[in-house]
């Protein structure tokens, strides 16, 4: 479920928690505790959610902290030292 794009660029996904008549959708954000305040048209539905894939979010929040960042960098750091050490074949 999507928020209009009239309104914003990104197509945040919530998920629908009821349907009213109309329909209108009431949704909520995956880390919100509450219902949205206002519901959404059926015509404001940009799609729906065709595979879910856990935790990714959590990783991409993680990693762009200022400590993920240092860490991702010294990872990339230390693989671009250890390849010369890493023997070849040879055709």
């Amino acid at each position: 479920m999507a928020e209009p794009a009239r309104t914003r660029r990104r197509h945040p996904a919530h998920r629908i928690v009821a349907v009213q008549p109309g329909p209108r959708f009431v949704t909520r954000g995956d880390a919100n505790p509450v219902d949205d305040p206002n519901p959404v048209a059926a015509a404001d539905v940009h799609g729906e959610l065709w595979y879910d894939v856990p935790s990714v979010g959590t990783v991409r929040d993680r990693l762009t902290t200022p400590a993920g960042l240092a860490i991702l960098g010294g990872v990339v750091l230390l693989g671009v030292a250890l390849a010369p050490l890493v023997p070849r074949e040879r055709a």
